[in-house]
């Protein structure tokens, strides 16, 4: 397929015309729906597998986001793209853009993944079947940006909750994250989020999650009893004959159903923050993990591992600037809030005991 037009609306215009909707997910999000308009029955039921913590019947009176979910196959276009700067640390470029008069074309490089933004539309097209996860995506983005709107910030960090009492997670870039939240699982917590949590205040600090599964490494799995059953035993065999060293950077991706994985545990988007935990352990450190009491404002490298730019993906009127991440913000919001650095060598069950003991 190849697109022509000069505006976001004329785009948006020529993919439903070429691909009408057959299908339609709506999901329930906290306070709003997703409502998810696809031309794609696979799509709509791949949509729903995956998100049927959140899938209801049909639309209501709440406020909505309305998504275009449009399979195309390849598409060509003759925009002028500009590559987005990738993030700190990073190298890889993972999106592309170009902005017109009414909204911001995106374009995932490596996939032919494309989106459109404005004021009217919200549309995720290209080969859809063959890059679901980028589908999931775009929709997150879009409750993620209904949340940052209404005042939010994001934080790069993990959520579980208790009996109404929540913590985030956050930590230095490999230090096993998504690891401890499902140890967190596994010993009663329910679910809020695996890598993003918008954080607001109306009275208490919220946790606010970002509906998607968790995406762990072949390491995750093979540690943690109960989801070991998901990898196949000549796959188990493999893991365990790589060193250490090899096992935790290996990374090939996999989504965990946590309500399959952990009887018991639900998936809850919303939660009262009561704690926040960074990881700063060390590998190859002989100490036992250890939990310190932080002071975020004279840890600015602690900071910098929670905080999180809105991305490309986050739509601003023509010729306004995204939100940039102001740490004082963050630092007034948290303001009150236990903040935590787990220090030492690596231990997840220490580690999952200490968070235990502090949250009560």
């Amino acid at each position: 397929m190849r697109l022509r037009g000069a505006t976001i609306a004329e785009l948006a215009a020529q993919l439903r015309e070429t691909r009408p909707s057959q299908a339609r997910v709506v999901l329930r999000l906290e306070d709003c729906e997703a409502i998810i308009d696809t031309n794609s029955d696979e799509l709509a039921q791949r949509l729903s597998d995956y998100w049927r913590a959140f899938v209801v019947p049909a639309p209501t009176d709440r406020p909505s986001i309305q998504i275009a979910a449009i399979e195309t196959g390849d598409v060509g276009c003759d925009l002028a793209f500009r590559p987005f700067p990738a993030s700190p640390g990073k190298t890889r470029v993972k999106d592309a853009y170009c902005d017109l008069a009414d909204g911001r074309v995106t374009r995932k490089p490596a996939t032919g993944m494309m989106g459109l933004l404005s004021a009217d539309e919200s549309v995720v097209f290209g080969p859809c079947a063959a890059n679901l996860n980028q589908v999931i995506n775009f929709v997150n983005n879009r409750y993620m940006q209904r949340l940052v709107d209404a005042g939010g910030l994001v934080c790069h960090a993990a959520a579980f909750t208790r009996s109404g009492t929540g913590a985030m997670l956050a930590g230095l870039s490999g230090r096993g994250k998504s690891t401890l939240t499902l140890r967190m699982l596994a010993r009663g917590f329910d679910f809020v989020s695996n890598d993003r949590v918008i954080i607001r205040r109306d009275g208490e600090l919220t946790l606010h999650g970002i509906p998607k599964s968790p995406r762990v490494n072949p390491g995750t799995l093979l540690n943690e009893p109960g989801l070991r059953g998901m990898l196949p035993g000549a796959e188990i065999a493999r893991l365990q004959a790589l060193a250490p060293d090899e096992l935790w950077r290996l990374e090939e991706k996999n989504d965990v159903d946590v309500t399959a994985a952990f009887p018991g545990c639900a998936f809850q988007l919303g939660a009262a923050g009561r704690a926040v935990f960074l990881l700063a352990w060390e590998r190859g450190d002989a100490a036992p993990p250890r939990a310190e009491r932080v002071d975020l404002a004279e840890s600015p490298e602690l900071l910098a591992a929670l905080t999180k730019s809105v991305g490309p993906h986050y739509y601003t009127k023509p010729g306004d600037m995204p939100p940039p991440i102001d740490d004082d913000a963050y630092l007034a919001m948290l303001a009150g809030c236990p903040v935590y650095a787990i220090r030492g060598g690596v231990g997840f069950d220490t580690a999952a005991a200490i968070i235990v003991g502090l949250m009560g």
